[in-house]
Formats: C-alpha cells, sequence, structure tokens
C-alpha cells in the first residue's frame, strides 16, 4: 500500500488548494474571515459580495405578505367578519416584518466596532456562553400561565401561583449566580 492510498487527504494538498481557490474564487483563509464578518442577518461585509444576497429570501417573505393581505381583503368582502380579517391582516404583518428585515439595505461601514480576524479553522464564537439546561424556564412558563388563569378564575389562584412564580425567578437567579 503506498503513501498515497493512506492518506489521501494530505496526497496533495497544494492541488486541493488551487482547486478549492480555483472553484470557489477563494481560500480557506478568505471563507473564515467572511464567516466572522457577518452581521445578525448572516451578510457578510466584503465589497465582492453580492449586494442582493438576501433578496430571494425578502422576496418570499414579501409575496407571503401580499397574498396574506388579498386573501384577508377577499375573506372580509365575502364574510365580513372581523375576527378573521384581523388574524389574516396579522398574518400578513407577521410575514410583511421579516421581508423588511432581510430587504433592508445595511451600511457595515458606520459600525464602531473593531473588526477582529480570526485565523482559519477557529470559530468566532467561542467565547459564547450558553446556559446549562434548568428546569426554571419551564417553572416560570407554568407559573406565569397559573397568574393569568388566576387572574381570570378568582384569589384561590393568584396566591399561590405568585408565590411559585416568585419561587421560580429565585431559583433561575441562584443557577444564574453558581456561574459566576
Amino acid at each position: 500500500m503506498s503513501d498515497d492510498d493512506r492518506h489521501p487527504v494530505e496526497r496533495d494538498e497544494a492541488a486541493t488548494s488551487e482547486a478549492v481557490a480555483e472553484d470557489e474564487g477563494r481560500t480557506a483563509g478568505a471563507v473564515a474571515v467572511e464567516e466572522a464578518n457577518r452581521d445578525d442577518a448572516g451578510r457578510g461585509s466584503t465589497d465582492d459580495q453580492d449586494p442582493d444576497a438576501w433578496g430571494l429570501q425578502a422576496k418570499i417573505f414579501g409575496a407571503i405578505a401580499v397574498f396574506m393581505v388579498v386573501i384577508a381583503v377577499v375573506y372580509w368582502f365575502m364574510s365580513y367578519e372581523a375576527a378573521g380579517t384581523t388574524f389574516l391582516a396579522v398574518s400578513a404583518l407577521m410575514t410583511g416584518v421579516p421581508a423588511l428585515y432581510l430587504g433592508w439595505p445595511r451600511n457595515r461601514g458606520d459600525r464602531a466596532a473593531p473588526q477582529v480576524h480570526h485565523e482559519p479553522g477557529h470559530d468566532p464564537h467561542d467565547g459564547v456562553w450558553f446556559p446549562d439546561a434548568s428546569i426554571w424556564p419551564l417553572a416560570i412558563g407554568v407559573s406565569m400561565a397559573l397568574v393569568g388563569n388566576g387572574f381570570l378564575l378568582g384569589r384561590w389562584l393568584l396566591a399561590p401561583a405568585l408565590v411559585l412564580l416568585a419561587w421560580s425567578i429565585g431559583g433561575m437567579i441562584r443557577q444564574g449566580r453558581h456561574r459566576l
């Protein structure tokens, strides 16, 4: 068995990197820098990037929003029902917001934050902390639902629900302090 057969990945690294550069027009280092410079919508800041890169997604959301508006108008004139028309209008609004967000032009040059260039292969989000698995968000959600029901059904449910809510919030705070 030859050395090329045992390590096919290392066989011709120079030719492989040249092929990647030819196929994509960029190197692995350029890809890592581009990933590190993306904004919250995933757009890059390089000048060679297509300025309308997110245009298709914006057009899809916009088309759905327009469709929902048309359906709301047709529904209103067919049924004269306010609730269904309102739900359809809110649906149009909920799809219109992402369309505006994705379609809105961004100028990243006016940001004051310094651009950090990471080495290829390093994740730019290495320092991000995510909380451990916890029961407290579920406990807070359940206690909030009980508080809402307490407002509807009476004080007999509201008082224990508020105690449970306070206990749940306290538990989440205690768990958060363990990280420090």
